[in-house]
């Protein structure tokens, strides 16, 4: 194999690569558009093992958030959950990594509040994937707010990803690479 074949060969594996060096922080779990009624409650079952934030944003009406990391009847009641998010807007929830204090699943319980007949509302998981930031003590702060978080989802990127070097490259890769196949073919 020559040298120009040896090279270009190094190239390709470094472009193919590129994922593996620079990981995803976050990934897309669920992004639902729901609608409950007033009085009601949606219950969700979240498997996830690593760090994660839930973001409900109230599109009509409100609603509130409850988490259980045991029961899965969650509710409003103290005794049925162990956090909870109740504003008039915006919702969302950090769940630490699972541990012996947060084990699997996590259980949601999304409450229309009843001061109205039916509320709508985009429901987003989003998992924090990037362990070599993880902490000791299972904590983690978010890098980016909810609102950041959803600005990206709704750009198409769905995540914080990759590093500047990955997005170079990202948009040009299957130009690159069908050239390199077409000249290894050629060969």
């Amino acid at each position: 194999m020559g040298e120009w074949m040896t090279n270009s060969l190094t190239f390709f594996l470094l472009l193919i690569s590129l994922p593996l060096i620079s990981p995803s922080v976050y990934n897309l779990v669920f992004d639902e558009v729901e609608t409950i009624g007033g009085g009601n409650y949606s219950r969700h079952e979240i498997l996830t093992n690593g760090s994660f934030r839930i973001i409900a944003v109230p599109i009509e009406g409100d609603i509130d958030m409850y988490i259980s990391y045991s029961t899965k009847n969650v509710s409003f009641e103290l005794s049925e959950h162990n956090a909870s998010s109740a504003t008039c807007g915006m919702d969302y929830l950090d769940i630490p990594s699972v541990s012996s204090f947060y084990p699997r699943p996590t259980y949601l319980a999304i409450y229309g509040h009843p001061f109205h007949e039916v509320s709508k509302y985009r429901l987003i998981v989003v998992k924090r994937v990037n362990e070599e930031d993880k902490k000791e003590e299972d904590e983690y702060e978010w890098e980016d707010s909810p609102n950041e978080l959803i600005k990206m989802i709704d750009e198409g990127r769905g995540a914080k990803s990759h590093s500047p070097l990955f997005i170079l490259f990202s948009d040009h890769l299957w130009n690159i690479l069908e050239i390199i196949f077409t000249i290894l073919l050629e060969i």
